[in-house]
């Protein structure tokens, strides 16, 4: 028989402590289309787990982000409560309601949807959506082009825009669509063993009837726009009539065909989505054939349909700067978008909207040196997205998130591509400059002094914020290495922000080291996390 002086016990150890939060996840303010950066503080028996939500405290209808005590919201247009449930084998606790206010900046302040983004069919069949922030969505190599949808016969699957709707709305409900329309179709095609095109056979030609009825493009339209309309999951705001009409492996349709076919499309889209915006097709405007083409193909429209010219919202051009054996250097759009322009103001469209809807560093191959540096890419990105708002274009859209070869932002697990992969330092790079950017008004153009780039940027939130982002073109980085000069600075700035987001303070220094990569000079911190000082 034994007595409790025998020392035994119910328990195996000291007992288990339920969660107590320590630091209340803070409210804050932000500009519209600026991201809410949350975090909690909790002690109790480990492990602690994390559940965020959306709502007030104790609501549990909308849960968001994944285990961790820290949650990064989207893109916000009003404002919007959260609160975390820390829990643990012995109980969990909630945190109050942290409230995020939402403000209106200034209308010639950068939109959130000024920061595009086109990701490949991986996002919808497995693997996950961007951790980067971004307020428009382009649909091109997202497996929902013409010959997806419709690869044997006029009947449209729309499965995988359905997926895409669906992810869309889940993930980024305030990113709007645009939808890019491209590459025929076999049974369509008026040249289906067509083998030079890139695609494949055929889906350069335009379809076989479109001298004639043009039944086959107007049906496939109406199809889609239709689709759109009655979605319950998504909407399409931008139609985007065809990819790269001056790139014969994408097209190889003449300017009246083009004329046509747009003038056919103005038609259904206004008349079943009067709210819908038409993009016109997009050209290389890097390439003397391109802007040969848009040219041309313009000026066919103003003189045979007129009234479809008039009706495009927004023109589409793709920004890649590029060219064999040349180095690569960003600022090169400027010149491209100014011949643009041009050849816009002949025809009276040069006050329409400029949509960069594609492009990024491209084929690293293509210049000299080969662009394969990742910090390199990180300043390519940034100082493509600070020229060309400079250069008045209202969106650029990256191409491409998850590309194997063209702009890679980020790369899949190995083992799961469903796990969260590798964001690299040019993707990085894009969530600093959607900081940078939205919300903030480029007081005066970027302006340059040699080499030396500089882009004044002010908010009303934080206060009397003014910001001044600069680099060096002719700096370089090599195998983690890179070359600076130096930049003496105005003295109302008190520290600088790096495209991985490091602060750093500029007590006590009149100069700070500048490279290829963009750094943001600020008067104060924008964002709390972010500061030093």
């Amino acid at each position: 028989m034994c007595l409790a002086a025998c020392g035994g016990s119910s328990g195996s150890g000291p007992s288990s402590q339920a969660p107590t939060i320590t630091a209340q996840p803070p409210g804050a303010t932000i500009s519209k289309g600026q991201t809410a950066n949350l975090s909690v503080t909790a002690t109790g028996t480990s492990p602690l787990s994390y559940q965020w939500y959306q709502g007030s405290s104790g609501d549990t209808s909308t849960p968001v982000g994944t285990n961790s005590s820290s949650y990064s919201s989207p893109p916000l247009n009003s404002s919007t409560n959260y609160w975390v449930q820390v829990s643990n084998s012995a109980g969990s606790a909630g945190s109050n309601t942290a409230t995020i206010t939402v403000v209106t900046p200034p209308a010639n302040a950068v939109p959130s949807a000024y920061m595009g983004m086109q990701m490949n069919g991986g996002i919808i069949s497995q693997q996950p959506w961007p951790v980067v922030p971004f307020g428009a969505v382009r649909l091109w190599d997202a497996d929902v082009s013409w010959s997806d949808l419709e690869p044997t016969a006029p009947t449209p699957d729309f499965t995988n825009l359905d997926k895409w709707f669906t992810k869309i709305q889940k993930n980024d409900p305030t990113a709007d669509i645009l939808y890019t329309f491209g590459r025929t179709p076999p049974w369509a095609s008026s040249n289906p063993n067509d083998t030079t095109c890139g695609f494949a056979p055929g889906a350069c030609d335009p379809p076989s009837d479109v001298d004639t009825t043009d039944q086959m493009w107007q049906d496939f339209v109406t199809a889609v726009v239709n689709h759109s309309v009655t979605s319950t999951t998504g909407h399409i705001k931008y139609y985007e009539l065809w990819n790269e009409i001056d790139n014969p492996p994408t097209w190889k349709g003449t300017y009246q065909q083009t004329a046509r076919m747009t003038s056919d499309a103005v038609q259904i889209i206004q008349s079943t989505d009067p709210n819908a915006v038409i993009v016109s097709p997009s050209v290389i405007i890097e390439s003397s054939d391109g802007q040969t083409f848009l040219g041309n193909y313009l000026s066919t429209l103003k003189n045979n349909y007129p009234t479809a010219l008039s009706s495009i919202g927004a023109i589409a051009f793709h920004g890649y700067v590029q060219k064999s054996n040349e180095p690569l250097q960003a600022e090169n759009i400027i010149t491209y978008l100014e011949q643009a322009k041009s050849i816009l103001s002949g025809v009276g469209l040069n006050a329409k909207p400029l949509f960069d809807t594609e492009a990024s560093w491209g084929d690293t191959s293509v210049s000299n040196p080969p662009f394969t540096d990742p910090e390199m890419q990180a300043g390519f990105l940034a100082r493509m997205y600070l020229v060309q708002w400079s250069e008045n274009v209202s969106r650029f859209y990256w191409y491409q998130w998850n590309n194997k070869e063209f702009g890679t932002l980020w790369t899949p697990d190995p083992d799961d591509p469903s796990q969260p992969g590798t964001v690299l330092p040019p993707g990085i790079a894009y969530g600093q400059v959607y900081q940078w950017l939205v919300g903030t008004v480029m007081s005066q153009g970027c302006t340059n002094s040699g080499s030396i780039w500089t882009c004044e940027l002010t908010s009303t939130n934080p206060s009397g914020y003014q910001a001044l982002a600069v680099w060096d073109a002719s700096q370089s980085c090599s195998n983690g290495t890179c070359t600076t000069s130096n930049y003496s600075f105005p003295a109302l700035y008190v520290q600088y922000r790096d495209l991985a987001g490091n602060p750093t303070s500029l007590s006590g220094q009149t100069s700070v080291p500048i490279g290829a990569r963009p750094v943001l000079l600020e008067n104060q911190c924008a964002n709390p996390k972010e500061c030093a000082i």
